[in-house]
């Protein structure tokens, strides 16, 4: 795979800002964020990484004072695409 992104939704919420990947590599993706994000307001996220030739993976976000991942809660997704992500 060469490319990746994430989208990036509030819980609750509509608006969904997609990330494209700042950098891959065999075993990482690199994200950068910019003011969009940073000025998003607080509160749990949905992040789903698609990864062409993958099935979605999917992170929890919290933002807040700093931008926290879950490493393996999955505890408030919605979207369908994300149930059995592990």
């Amino acid at each position: 795979a060469t490319e990746a992104t994430i989208e990036i939704t509030r819980v609750g919420g509509s608006d969904t800002i997609v990330y494209p990947s700042l950098e891959m590599t065999a075993d990482k993706v690199t994200f950068m964020w910019d003011d969009a994000l940073y000025k998003a307001r607080s509160g749990r996220y949905q992040g789903i990484i698609r990864i062409e030739g993958c099935q979605p993976f999917c992170v929890p976000l919290h933002l807040g004072c700093k931008c926290n991942i879950g490493s393996s809660e999955n505890g408030y997704f919605t979207s369908s695409e994300c149930l059995g992500c592990k």
